[in-house]
């Protein structure tokens, strides 16, 4: 079964919100940000799917604001690293009681947490994690198929906003590496902006030491 993907953008910084049918019946969803929970209840119901899992590729509130008002419409496990699943129920650590267009929150349902190297097996794919710190704490990226998810570590115009407190450079790099080091074919679909696929130049400045 080949995976198909749509990608939902969020009002605030036009996050994405990916949307994954994993079978017949089944959705996986990578990170919620502030779009409309109404429109995504919509998309459910109107292709008939049960949402069963969602993904968090970090703890920033443009990726993840939305968890708790879907959680009123559906039961769904929560995937994030051990350090996102922290960071989402402080409201410091993933930003929102920093942010006036979002309502500060913690996020306090059920986490199950994931390792570098794990392969999760839902409906008829298997998601490899890849632990990636450095823009936050929490990060991570996920392969599925010729895919990988990367959240806000790598963007298409290179390298990511490395100014929060929490950020940090050192992990950064060795997250990029890991990345570069694994990633040939794959189509990337960021945390902003279109999907694309790595080139050299891309590769190039994401090698350098990062100066923010």
């Amino acid at each position: 079964m080949q995976l198909k993907i749509d990608r939902l953008v969020n009002p605030y910084k036009e996050s994405n919100t990916y949307l994954l049918p994993i079978n017949k019946d089944n959705i996986v969803i990578i990170d919620v940000g502030n779009y409309p929970i109404k429109l995504i209840n919509d998309y459910l119901k109107n292709n008939n799917k049960q949402l069963v899992a969602v993904f968090l590729t970090h703890e920033h509130s443009d990726h993840c604001s939305g968890i708790n008002e879907l959680a009123k419409y559906h039961e769904f496990d929560l995937y994030c690293s051990e350090a996102c699943a922290s960071n989402i129920e402080n409201e410091k650590q993933n930003l929102s009681c920093y942010i006036t267009a979002i309502t500060p929150f913690k996020i306090l349902q059920k986490k199950r947490k994931v390792y570098d190297g794990e392969l999760i097996k839902l409906g008829d794919f298997i998601f490899e994690i890849m632990i990636t710190p450095g823009h936050s704490p929490g990060g991570i990226s996920i392969f599925v198929q010729d895919f990988v998810f990367t959240g806000d570590t790598i963007l298409e115009k290179g390298k990511p906003y490395l100014a929060f407190p929490h950020s940090n450079k050192t992990d950064y790099l060795i997250s990029i590496n890991k990345l570069l080091n694994r990633i040939q074919n794959q189509t990337i679909l960021p945390g902003h902006g279109d999907d694309f696929l790595m080139t050299e130049s891309i590769r190039k400045k994401l090698k350098l030491t990062p100066e923010h």
